[in-house]
């Protein structure tokens, strides 16, 4: 599974690293450049209009690396308080707390002696 979240992590910084090739069209005798992602004339950086760099932006701020509690393993999420990796850990998780509950239950529970 960390061989998984590894080669994920160095796609994504390879993604990061292209500069995105630009589409251009030709309107009459004037050539416009357009956007990447919605393809509507416009650029304002990285090949793209305002509103998709803007986005695109957002998603990179809330974007967190981030390392599992359960199994060690680095993993990068779209929320910036997660916690796990994957929804296994996640479940592995619920269970031990489910578990330690249940044994703090049980110590607790008062004795009761035959009358």
């Amino acid at each position: 599974m960390r061989d998984y979240h590894q080669r994920r992590l160095a796609s994504v910084a390879a993604d990061n690293q292209k500069a995105p090739e630009t589409p251009t069209f030709v309107d009459g005798s004037e050539s416009r450049r357009l956007c990447v992602e919605c393809q509507e004339p416009g650029i304002y950086a990285l090949g793209r209009c305002l509103s998709c760099y803007m986005r695109d932006r957002r998603r990179r701020n809330r974007m967190k690396l981030g390392t599992c509690t359960i199994c060690g393993a680095s993993f990068q999420s779209a929320r910036r308080d997660a916690l796990y990796c994957s929804e296994g850990c996640r479940q592995k998780a619920h269970r031990a707390g489910k578990a330690r509950r249940a044994s703090d239950i049980v110590r607790k529970a008062p004795s009761v002696a035959p009358v």
